[in-house]
């Protein structure tokens, strides 16, 4: 049952756990959020903090290579390879930490402290250390995995110059033993690692396979699954999120070393930043259930404190709806001894069943004297109704052969009045039916005319459009006379353009006397050209002409096929319109016909109208004086017949008021016995 108690208890019960779920809530994200933070910060904080290492462990390098290079120009070396050499190899053994030390001149030869013979076709200008070093003139760092050692080695490379002059580039491999190891190990949180990238976004430091050096070369970050981890080193200080190369979600953080433009960074799984979460999340769970069980036994107190008074007021009001007012009062009273809304409605409750127990009292004693009264009466009209039923059988009988008599001449009169009412209405259709025949037949004959005159018109019409065609193709012939005349033209105008080429040649050959006749020969040939384009011109003015009257010649001929289909089809119609008129002349003589029978008909039925009225007439005056007797008796006693039925109903009613009255259960005080 869904109790006010069960409702209350679901109630408060679903507003604590709401409350408790928004604020674990909220103290989860922001414990998360803090957490993250922290994370975050140690993240940065190591990342800096390794990239200070790399950037002075590579300062401390660069100042010892500068060292070296400075006694070469200390010392005036710079230019003597043997002692060059010699100076490398006393560098190499001094400083273990060195494995090549080494110099390419301008002039594409090579020395090496480590004693390497560079084969014969070895170009040290075409070496990325020597390139680097050219192109930015200070310090390089040029990392490479060296196949001898297996290990990663870095190249620091700087011009070297005399007098203004270039001479070559100087450059020491530095093994990264020392460097590797601290990233390799570092993990600032359980389960990350760290990387080292080179400026060029090479991989020099990192755990995947897939990104260890192939040979010696080194793989690039940026072709590593699509490039997605390009935005690493592009937001340099920034905590990125992304799937790692092990399909764990993971931050990475990254920091630039100065010295070189690498950039070292640590990768953490992102569960580790969440797992201080999981003994958060426990003891939210342990407190949700604690106060869930508190709110269910609280809220269940207050419930049966709120629904007891409900439950009394429910008790007096389903005694009060079985009729019995002998209930207990007490629990009504307590609930009224509270002074709070419910005990209004007690009060309203206790009030309302005072007041219908004194109505039910009063009722019943009313109702013992009416029933006496009813049954006295009722035995009395039973006699009466006994004669007046003895006297108005007889009139009836009287009365009811007169009225048979007088209905079935009703009947007759009002068949005959029927069935001419139906023959005023057929006459009045057919006259209606004629008229609209004339209408149509005038319509028609309208038609007919129209279609003559419109037939007439299309005659016309086809003469007008067989001039139209004659006189188009007369134009036709004519623009073909137009072309002969042209092309007759265009002959001249050649024939002349030749005897203008010939004129020239002859004048040619007079030499200074026919100078004169070669102008005018030119001009005439240069006539003679402006000629055959005008010509031209007109040709295709002609031909274009021509195109367009073709054009206006089929239509026509199209608009003399349709005429002469339309006229077709108007001798049709007017066949059909005369077709129409004759079968429209034979229906409106039919109708004529039918009505004159009507007519007829209409006169013969007025006359055995009349006389059944008179047959009426004589019946109906003979059964009035009985049925005025019938009437009489019947309409007495029918009125004695309703105040019996009256009196009868009245006895049952005040039977089932005394039924009624006794189902009420009144309190001993107030009984009252009937004498």
């Amino acid at each position: 049952m869904n109790s006010i108690k069960n409702r209350i208890t679901f109630s408060m019960l679903l507003l604590i756990v709401l409350l408790l779920f928004c604020s674990s809530t909220g103290s989860y994200l922001i414990s998360k959020n803090i957490l993250i933070n922290q994370y975050s910060n140690k993240m940065s904080i190591s990342s800096e903090k390794y990239s200070e290492i790399v950037n002075g462990w590579l300062d401390k390098e660069t100042i010892k290579f500068k060292d070296i290079v400075d006694n070469m120009y200390d010392n005036n070396i710079i230019d003597d390879n043997n002692k060059l050499t010699g100076y490398f190899k006393q560098k190499l053994k001094a400083n273990p930490n060195i494995s090549d030390l080494y110099m390419g001149f301008t002039n594409k030869t090579h020395i090496d402290g480590s004693g390497w013979i560079p084969p014969a076709d070895f170009d040290p200008t075409k070496r990325d250390w020597y390139k680097n070093a050219l192109s930015k003139n200070g310090v390089v760092y040029v990392p490479y995995y060296d196949l001898v050692t297996k290990k990663m080695v870095v190249s620091i490379s700087t011009t070297v110059s005399k007098d203004g002059v270039l001479l070559g580039v100087v450059s020491e491999d530095i093994k990264m033993d020392s460097i590797t190891n601290v990233i390799e190990k570092a993990k600032p949180i359980e389960n990350s690692y760290g990387y080292l990238i080179d400026d060029r976004n090479n991989v020099l430091v990192h755990p995947y396979k897939d990104l260890k050096p192939e040979k010696d070369k080194l793989k690039s970050l940026y072709d590593f699954k699509g490039g997605k981890y390009k935005t690493i080193t592009e937001k340099n200080g920034q905590i990125i999120n992304m799937d790692d190369y092990d399909g764990i979600n993971k931050y990475f953080s990254a920091s630039k070393i100065n010295a070189s433009n690498w950039t070292v960074g640590f990768a953490v799984p992102k569960s580790e930043f969440t797992k201080d979460l999981h003994s958060l999340i426990v003891l939210n769970l342990i407190i949700l259930i604690i106060c869930i069980a508190a709110a269910i036994i609280f809220s269940r107190y207050i419930a049966i404190i709120i629904s007891r008074p409900i439950d009394n007021i429910r008790y007096v009001i389903s005694q009060i709806g079985k009729l019995n007012f002998n209930y207990n009062t007490d629990k009504l009273d307590s609930v009224i001894n509270n002074q709070d809304e419910l005990a209004d409605i007690a009060c309203d409750i206790q009030s309302l069943s005072k007041t219908l127990t004194s109505v039910v009292q009063t009722i019943k004693n009313s109702s013992y004297d009416i029933l006496e009264y009813s049954n006295s009466i009722l035995h009395a009209l039973n006699e009466s109704s006994t004669s007046i039923e003895e006297v108005s059988k007889t009139a009836g009988e009287m009365a009811s052969d007169s009225v048979l008599q007088t209905v079935e001449a009703n009947k007759g009169n009002e068949k005959l009045n029927d069935l001419s009412a139906e023959i005023n209405n057929i006459t009045s259709n057919a006259n209606k039916f004629k008229q609209h025949f004339s209408n149509v037949k005038s319509i028609n004959d309208t038609g007919i005319l129209k279609i003559k005159s419109l037939n007439l018109k299309l005659n016309d019409n086809n003469k007008t459009v067989f001039e139209a065609t004659r006189s188009i193709n007369d134009l036709a012939e004519k623009s073909k006379s137009i072309v002969k005349i042209v092309d007759e033209i265009k002959s001249v105008s050649d024939q002349t353009n030749l005897l203008a080429l010939n004129a020239a040649i002859e004048a040619a050959r007079a030499g200074e006397a026919g100078k004169g006749f070669s102008v005018v020969a030119g001009e005439v040939r240069l006539l003679s050209e402006e000629t055959k384009q005008s010509v031209s011109n007109i040709s295709k003015v002609v031909n274009e002409i021509r195109e367009e009257i073709e054009m206006v010649l089929k239509n026509v001929e199209c608009v003399s096929k349709t005429n002469t289909e339309v006229n077709e089809s108007m001798k049709k119609s007017n066949e059909s319109f005369d077709i129409m008129k004759k079968s429209m002349d034979e229906m409106i003589l039919t109708i004529d016909a039918l009505v004159e029978k009507i007519n007829e008909v209409d006169a013969d039925k007025n006359s055995v109208v009349k006389s059944i009225e008179n047959i009426s007439f004589i019946s109906q005056k003979s059964s009035e004086g009985s049925q005025e007797l019938a009437a009489s008796v019947e309409e007495q006693n029918n009125s004695i017949e309703n105040i019996n039925v009256s009196m009868q109903k009245l006895n049952g009613i005040s039977e089932k008021l005394d039924d009624i009255v006794s189902k009420f259960k009144l309190s001993d005080n107030n009984k009252h016995i009937a004498t």
